[in-house]
């Protein structure tokens, strides 16, 4: 053999390669689903005229609009508004833009 490889040891090899591509691909298809389903949420809920959306329940991951910006937040036990990302007290939030996550 030219390769030095046995008949066996190339065969388990591709099966290792072909176990990382299909393993490769159910993860790519978990995160594009991920993706598609906050974008139909975003969809469905987004409202960026009027008064925007209810205050959601405790601790549901929304888009909320600030004083010149938008970020992810939610509400905390105590009713105030969290940045999601940085995990600090959000300012004034002036209404929910889009529901997440209930």
């Amino acid at each position: 053999m030219a390769s030095g490889q046995s008949g066996a040891s190339r065969a388990k090899s591709n099966y290792a390669r072909a176990q990382i591509r299909r393993e490769t691909i159910w993860n790519s298809a978990i995160a594009l689903s991920d993706l598609v389903t906050t974008r139909r949420n975003m969809k469905e809920f987004a409202n960026d005229e009027g008064a925007g959306l209810p205050v959601p329940k405790e601790g549901a991951l929304v888009i909320v609009q600030c004083e010149g910006f938008r970020c992810m937040a939610f509400r905390d036990g105590q009713g105030k508004w969290i940045d999601a990302v940085h995990r600090t007290e959000l300012p004034r939030v002036i209404r929910v833009v889009a529901l997440l996550i209930s």
